[in-house]
């Protein structure tokens, strides 16, 4: 992830001072619950994703956290305010 994340930021013009001390691979997705679970073959929406919190501000510390690439998707492809959207509309069509 670290190498990856390493290469994007360099031909996205982004910044880049993380270290694998800064990259904690938490048991469970931090934001949709998945068991984590890493392979070398292929990614799955279980696989871990190093994420920018904020993406402009680029990989460095505190702007950074490891979540699913199920979340991750989700997250890049929409913007927030798709998502609070959704969220409403699941809300609204399934209940709390």
């Amino acid at each position: 992830m670290l190498q990856r994340a390493r290469r994007r930021a360099k031909l996205a013009g982004l910044a880049c001072n993380i270290s694998e001390a800064d990259v904690v691979i938490p048991e469970y997705c931090p934001i949709l619950g998945l068991k984590l679970a890493s392979s070398r073959k292929r990614l799955t929406a279980n696989s871990p994703s190093l994420d920018r919190i904020i993406p402009k501000l680029g990989y460095v510390v505190g702007n950074v956290q490891v979540i699913s690439m199920k979340a991750n998707w989700m997250k890049c492809n929409s913007t927030p305010e798709e998502l609070i959207r959704f969220a409403n509309w699941v809300r609204d069509e399934y209940g709390t």
